[in-house]
């Protein structure tokens, strides 16, 4: 049975005093993919940054579970992790040390083994690699194996699949639907075109 996790009402975001959107709405489910397209400057990042509660809505509320997520805070960011569209990784660390610090920060923690989340992401014979020595791909999955090593069930992703070849693009959307699934939810955006599988998948277009 699905849960009604996220809703976003009502919503309106400007920038320089451009509109970007307005009276913008959704709900999300367990279970369910929402993919933003839009073109560039259409405000998709802007969106992501409001539904994580790192922006201000000039009008509107989001709610998580029903409760407002600013209001709900404490709780919201326990079961939300976001990977923006840079990276966010500390260059001077290892792979496993960058996973082992973003775990450290988390309140809620996955059972995997932080080698079983590198290789996921094919990063395992580069555990103990400095990031700055990587590849803009390989930092790249770094960064998406974030959500490996949170028990997060909310994922937001903006733009995951940029610096990917094929092969790491397939094992980033393995990992979506795996999520899916099992009952988690993605938001994500993406000018790629991806096979979901059967997985239940939402579009829209800012």
């Amino acid at each position: 049975m699905t849960e009604l996790l996220l809703q976003a009402q009502s919503l309106e975001c400007s920038k320089n005093d451009t509109v970007l959107f307005r009276d913008f709405g959704f709900a999300l489910n367990s279970g369910e993919i929402l993919q933003v397209d839009g073109a560039n400057g259409s405000g998709k990042t802007s969106l992501l940054r409001i539904l994580c509660g790192l922006a201000q809505a000039d009008q509107g509320v989001v709610k998580w579970r029903g409760q407002d997520i600013h209001g709900y805070r404490s709780e919201y960011l326990q079961d939300m992790v976001y990977v923006a569209h840079s990276n966010g990784i500390k260059t001077d660390l290892t792979a496993l040390e960058n996973l082992s610090l973003v775990q450290a920060l988390c309140t809620k923690v996955s059972d995997r083994t932080l080698a079983e989340a590198l290789a996921m992401v094919g990063l395992l014979d580069y555990a103990e690699l400095p990031a700055a020595n990587m590849s803009s791909g390989q930092r790249r999955r770094l960064a998406l194996a974030r959500v490996l090593v949170t028990d997060a069930c909310l994922w937001v992703l903006d733009e995951p699949f940029t610096s990917l070849d094929e092969l790491s693009k397939q094992l980033v959307t393995s990992m979506v639907i795996k999520h899916v699934k099992n009952g988690g939810s993605v938001i994500l955006t993406t000018h790629e075109s991806v096979d979901w599988q059967d997985c239940t998948m939402k579009r829209i277009i800012l």
